[in-house]
């Protein structure tokens, strides 16, 4: 690879050279600027050729023995100068004397030499001026052209910009080693012997590899286009200028001519059909090439009636004044007919330009170079993206390995230009891609430029130098993200969102699993499609798990397409966002059969402004920007239109982004600021308004019913006063989910401000409803790094939620959240006893029940007694522990019931609450099944929507049936195992119960009505529910194990061995079977239970004992005697040895304690489960409820944090010493962190237990009280 001194970082650069080019000329002891001064009038090629066109070669590599060949001979004529790089003809120059002012006469003698020669570029050159020209398709194409006046020494005037800057494209084109460099890497290609480097997340380092020489290229080819696109412009304005004094001489022309007309009315007082003149002259200049000048003159007289007066002299010189506008007009039209055919290219690549500038409005300053800038990367993006197919199986290999070879080796056969050859090449490449995603690859505004071959096949080769088979869909965006220059995004407001921020952002609003799919999400600033793209991996993930057998041409074109749609200004940036979503879903299209992929709902659109009027086609009626404006308009404005099929009255179901942060007094976007302004469409706009201000106002007017939104914004949002009719349209109107603040985090290196991520959920706040507040820490953005402040009140609290140091009061305060009686009808569980009046008197007068609940109940079901039935002391949290069976359907029940309730309160999804809380706290239970009845001992909750079709006494009245339909709007809203967690929070119910029942023993349900109930969306709901349904299950077998015999709580488990023997089929027999190897002496029941040696002592007096060899002999008899000790009392002293059962030898004990020992260690991590859920749930409502940390320490205790655990970890435990219980203090993970919470104070030093679902270890910590942490 060469490295010119004309590359950047260099210290001599092109201008330098060509001025000390320029210093050494003397020509008769002229200097350069005094030889041209002088007006040679002799021919002077040769002059030219020696002291201007050879240095200049040689400067550019070349070697003028070697390879310059003067007047090299073709058919055509001789050339002036053919230059070679070693023997392949690269450029010819034509020379021409100095005086010679006008060089374009000559491109015709270029046009014939250079397909004859097969040479890549034509120069022509009159030693003041060099025009550079290429050979494309089958017509010459005038590249650049600059003076080389101005870089001469003693100059008038230095060079400008645009001159350096086609002096150092010269160089860059023109050098020797350009033409090398394409000749080996056509070589490099072709061969493919280098291995390639894996693009892939594994590989970070190759993408940076890629990038750094996509950079490079970018540079370089940059330079040539802007230039190219300025002698574009130069030439369309030097069109224009002469165009104007053209048309200025034909005005004058016809002005001369009605001055005549009108002065010979004076004399004459003829009256011209004026009229009739004006019409002829119309239809003359539509047809002047069919109209001959003696036509004209006569067809002019005879309109005008002027044949009949006009004689003599008049005759003359009308004659005369007619063929002079003819004259001029005609030449003028000839002019501008040939220079339209000449500078279609120029006019078209100027006024697309000028549409484009139009569109973007006044976000970019610097059109020019954004716009060439923009050109290039659509070029670079659409040749990547083309390597990304090939190397995915898409389409046949054609830019790499052997099918670029093939492709050269045939191309050397049948193209006279391997550059032509090259970009047919590019063109077959482009159709075939444009099979997959066509809208890429269709003409557009950007399309301006003819790719020299160079520029070609460089890139080609970079790009062959990678394996894009796992490429990243992120790539092309960081492409553009890292080369985009730091002070141009900032003047822009434009900040490229990291990966976590925009994760972070979807996940406040919910943007997850099965709730996205047929759902429509809008980044209304998408630039290069961040949010999109992590939506649409997301959404695909969605629908591979529930529809695993949707094609993916259904996925894609059907579901993933419409469902994402974005804005934005920058139409390159809409470019890259569909780019971007195409990588994302490539591996869709190869896995069902190379379909294509539908265009994207992506659109260049001012976002804040409506259409000002109707856009004309850029390029041709087939570019569907006429289409792209209609589409953007529906969906700014909430329409519908039928023909289209797009329906956008509902609004969005989710609007998320990171919109441009701009002052709007910025001088880049006044202009802007005054057309948001005058559009009148935005409310809250409001003083010195930041950019983003009305993108807020514009996201809630698209936010469909119930649809969740969330920005990251700049921090100032918080405070300033400018955002103040903002903030309080959020206050108003939407429920505020969640406020995320990051003091003094940058999550925009470059940016100069700190950041708030919001979000909200369409429709003012429900009763009770508290914003989520969070403090980020670390702009990683992990769970360690977000930190939970108090949740406030929104209606309470206003704009002062948006303040991080406010907490809100000290006390808690659940007024204002909805209570389980807005929820749900609640009472008491029927009385099974017998009516007052059916109750018999005794001889005293005294009534004598004629049955109780004791009568009606029976322990197994059967005809008689078919109900489930529940007592508020057969029910734990969480759980059921008794279940009996009431009768019904008989003579006494339900009819002879003191109260009989109607069966829909018990045959109906509830929840069951203990009338006498347990040590405070409430024990509910969820009965899924709608199959308990219970008695007054328990209140049922049944949700109020279950009872809207339920008609008797009871829920007929008329207070009643209002206070239902009220419950019945809300209550679909809750899942009852959301409603169960809640009553069975230990913290939460104690607090209640001391607050409403006021020191009573019993809940009664007019207190149960008034439990506050936390607002929370389904995705918190279910992930709750979850861990219900796991504690439940878990709970449940607990209590197996429990009826079996076996202890188990927080100091430990002793496993019963008996039901073991015949749950294992393990063969036992008693003491006096395993008389081989235990002897016993008894005198009494075991009183204590210690192993002294080969010696089991049961009791000291009279001293009794078991003796065996074996100690796991000893071992298993303790455990057996613990376990049974109540059993075995019921039988005299004489009968124990009987009763004590174990396997019939030492071997088998050992097995048998072995398999016990596991066993205990299932019932352990089961019992562990239940309390590290219970404990993570009482976390969680701590949250939903907003409590701070210190009224959290008042209701559950202080909290610790652990670090250092294993990720693999499942249980962790805090023990004091070794041998202590590690049911006793179980911890539990919160975003990926370890806590425990307890009222005692925890040592300085603890012994921390985990266990991984196979084996356990532990570590002595250092606990970390979180409380004084987050000071």
């Amino acid at each position: 690879m060469r490295q010119g001194f004309f590359l950047e970082g260099q210290e001599t650069n092109p201008w330098d050279v060509v001025r000390r080019i320029l210093a050494r000329f003397r020509h008769h002891d002229r200097t350069y600027l005094a030889y041209l001064d002088a007006h040679p009038t002799a021919s002077d090629e040769a002059v030219v050729r020696l002291k201007i066109v050879e240095p200049l070669l040689e400067a550019l590599g070349y070697n003028p023995q070697t390879d310059l060949d003067p007047e090299h001979r073709v058919k055509e004529g001789a050339i002036d100068v053919l230059v070679r790089a070693n023997d392949l003809p690269v450029m010819l120059w034509e020379l021409k004397r100095t005086q010679e002012t006008n060089l374009t006469r000559y491109e015709d003698q270029l046009a014939r030499y250079l397909p004859a020669v097969g040479a890549r570029y034509g120069i022509l050159t009159n030693g003041r001026e060099i025009r550079i020209y290429t050979w494309a398709g089958d017509r010459l194409h005038w590249v650049h052209s600059f003076s080389l006046l101005a870089f001469a020494p003693n100059a008038p005037r230095p060079p400008t910009e645009d001159e350096r800057l086609a002096l150092l494209v010269f160089f860059d084109l023109l050098h020797k080693e350009a033409f090398l460099d394409v000749e080996r890497f056509k070589q490099e290609i072709a061969e493919a012997t280098e291995p390639r480097l894996f693009l892939s997340p594994d590989n970070p380092q190759n993408e940076a590899l890629l990038i750094e020489g996509l950079k490079r290229e970018i540079r370089r080819l940059h330079r040539l286009v802007l230039l190219r696109f300025r002698s574009h412009q130069a030439l369309y304005r030097a069109f224009q200028a002469e165009e104007a004094r053209r048309r200025a001489e034909v005005e004058a022309e016809r002005a001369k001519l009605w001055a005549w007309l009108e002065k010979f009315e004076g004399q004459t007082r003829v009256t011209l059909n004026r009229p009739a003149l004006e019409r002829y002259l119309e239809d003359f200049t539509e047809h002047w090439t069919v109209i001959e000048e003696p036509a004209f003159v006569r067809a002019f007289l005879r309109r005008s009636g002027l044949d009949r007066y006009v004689q003599g002299a008049n005759h003359v010189n009308l004659q005369n004044r007619l063929r002079s506008f003819y004259r001029v007009f005609v030449d003028h039209a000839r002019w501008y007919a040939r220079q339209s055919v000449k500078l279609r290219s120029s006019r078209m690549i100027v006024e697309n330009f000028a549409q484009w500038r139009d569109e973007t409005g006044p976000m970019a300053e610097d059109y020019e170079v954004e716009f060439c800038l923009q050109t290039v990367y659509i070029f670079i993006t659409r040749v990547l993206l083309i390597r990304i197919c090939e190397d995915k199986g898409l389409i046949t290999q054609k830019i790499s390995d052997g099918g670029y070879g093939d492709y050269l080796q045939f191309s050397r056969q049948f193209f006279t230009y391997l550059a032509d050859a090259n970009r047919t090449l590019l063109d077959l490449a482009y159709k075939d891609t444009g099979h997959i995603y066509g809208h890429f690859f269709s003409q557009d505004i950007f399309d301006w430029y003819v790719w020299e071959e160079e520029a070609i096949v460089r890139l080609f080769h970079l790009l062959n130098r990678f394996d894009f088979s796992q490429v990243s869909a992120d790539l092309i965006g960081h492409i553009y993200e890292q080369y985009v220059d730091e002070l141009e995004r900032k003047r822009k407001g434009q900040f490229y969102t990291p990966s976590q921020v925009v994760n972070y952002v979807l996940d406040q609003v919910g943007y997850r699993g099965e709730a996205t799919i047929g759902r429509r999400l809008l980044d209304p600033a998408c630039g290069s499609g961040r949010f999109l793209v992590e939506a649409a991996r997301r959404l695909i993930k969605a629908l591979r798990q529930k529809y695993p057998d949707l094609e993916p041409k259904t996925l894609v074109n059907e579901y993933v397409r419409d469902s994402l749609f974005g804005l934005d200004v920058n139409r390159f940036a809409c470019f890259l966002a569909e780019v971007n979503l195409l990588v994302q879903v490539l591996d869709l299209v190869r896995e069902g059969d190379h379909f294509t992929v539908e265009r994207f709902h992506i659109y260049a659109t001012n976002t804040l402004l409506p259409r000002a009027q109707e856009i004309r086609p850029l390029v041709g009626p087939g570019n569907g920007l006429a289409y792209e404006t209609e589409v953007a308009e529906l969906i700014k404005r909430r329409e519908y239109n039928p023909a289209l099929r797009l329906d956008f009255r509902r609004g969005f179901d989710w609007i998320v982004g990171n919109p441009p942060y701009v002052r709007a007094d910025h001088p880049s976007v006044a202009s802007l600021r005054e057309q948001i302004q005058a559009s009148g469409r935005y409310k809250t706009i409001h003083k010195k308004w930041d950019l983003y201000i009305p993108f807020i106002e514009f996201a809630l007017d698209l936010l469909a019913e119930g649809g969740r939104h969330s920005f990251i914004v700049s921090d100032a949002y918080q405070t300033e006063a400018y955002a103040h009719p903002s903030r309080q349209r959020l206050l108003e109107e939407t429920t505020i989910e969640s406020l995320t603040f990051a003091p003094g985090i940058k999550f925009f290196a470059e940016a100069q401000v700190h950041n708030l991520i919001y979000a909200v959920r369409q429709g003012a706040p429900p009763k009770g409803h508290r914003v989520q507040r969070f403090k980020v820490v670390d702009a990683r953005l992990r769970k360690t790094d977000i930190k939970l402040l108090p949740a406030l009140s929104q209606r309470r609290w206003g704009e002062r939620i948006f303040r991080p140091e406010f907490k809100g009061e000290e006390e808690l305060d659940f007024a204002e959240y909805p209570t389980l009686g807005d929820l749900c009808y609640i009472s008491y569980g029927l009385a099974p006893v017998s009516h007052e009046d059916l109750d018999p008197r005794d001889e005293a007068g005294k009534r004598r029940k004629l049955f109780v609940t004791e009568d009606l109940l029976a322990d197994t079901p059967d005809p008689k007694h078919p109900k489930k039935f529940v007592q508020g002391k057969d029910l734990d949290r969480f759980q059921v522990l008794r279940i009996r069976w009431l009768e019904w359907g008989t003579d006494r029940v339900p009819g002879q019931l003191r109260r009989k309730k109607f069966p829909e309160l018990f045959e109906n999804e509830k929840l069951l609450v203990a009338r006498r809380p347990h040590r405070g706290s409430l024990k509910a239970y969820y009965d899924a099944q709608g199959e308990m009845y219970c008695d007054a001992t328990v209140i049922c909750a049944v949700p109020a929507h279950r009872l809207l079709g339920v008609h008797n006494r009871t829920l007929d009245r008329r207070a009643v049936r209002e206070a239902l339909a009220r419950a019945a709007r809300h209550s679909p809203d809750y899942d009852l195992k959301y409603l169960v967690a809640l009553l069975n929070c230990r913290w939460l119910s104690r607090h209640i119960f001391q607050t409403i029942a006021k020191g009573r023993v019993d809940f009664y349900p007019d207190n149960l009505r008034q439990y506050p109930i936390a607002p929370a969306n389904a995705d918190t709901q279910a992930q709750i529910a979850q861990v219900v349904d796991e504690i439940t299950t878990a709970r449940e077998d607990l209590h197996r194990w429990r009826e079996r015999g076996h202890r188990i709580g927080e100091e430990g488990i002793v496993l019963n061995p008996r039901p073991f023997l015949d749950l294992w089929n393990i063969p036992y027999g008693d003491l006096f079977v395993a008389g081989s190897f235990v002897s016993w002496h008894i005198g009494g029941h075991p009183t204590m239970l210690e192993i002294e040696g080969q010696r089991l002592i049961l009791r000291k007096q009279p001293f009794s004992y078991i003796e065996s060899e074996v100690p796991d002999v000893l071992r298993y008899l303790r455990l057996y005697l613990e376990a049974n000790r109540d059993e075995l009392r019921r039988h005299p002293v004489a009968r124990l040895p009987h009763q004590i059962l174990l396997p019939r030898s030492p071997g088998e004990v050992v097995r048998f304690l072995d398999r016990l020992e596991k066993e205990r260690e299932v019932v352990m991590l089961r019992w562990m489960q239940v309390v590290q859920h219970e404990a993570w749930l009482e976390e969680q409502i701590f949250d939903l409820y907003g409590v701070d940390e210190g009224w959290r320490e008042k209701l559950g205790g202080r909290s610790y944090r652990f670090e250092g655990i294993p990720p693999q970890v499942a249980f962790v435990s805090i023990l004091d010493r070794p041998n202590d219980s590690p049911m006793r203090r179980v911890a539990f993970p919160r975003r990926g962190v370890w806590y425990y919470r307890t009222p005692r104070p925890l040592p300085q030093a603890v012994l921390v237990w985990m266990h991984d679902g196979r084996t356990a270890t532990t570590q002595w910590q250092i606990p970390i009280e979180h409380a004084r942490e987050e000071e």
